[in-house]
């Protein structure tokens, strides 16, 4: 939600695995975005594709692409 009270909603989609290694996983995803008419608008042309991966200890890393 936007601070002008606009709002989007999203769907994902994605598949992981566990590591094997304590809590760690590692996912891929994309993520497609559904706004209205206004400032979020541009969202509606974008997929959203990214990795996400956790280690044993349970530190994140997360990155994402914007494709257009």
């Amino acid at each position: 939600m936007a601070k002008n009270g606009e709002s989007a909603i999203w769907n994902g989609h994605g598949v992981g695995r566990p590591t094997g290694e304590g809590m760690g996983i590692s996912m891929r995803f994309s993520i497609a975005v559904q706004a209205g008419a206004g400032k979020l608008a541009p969202l509606n042309g974008v997929l959203v594709v990214g990795e996400h991966d956790s280690d044993a200890e349970g530190n994140i890393h997360t990155q994402t692409w914007e494709w257009k």
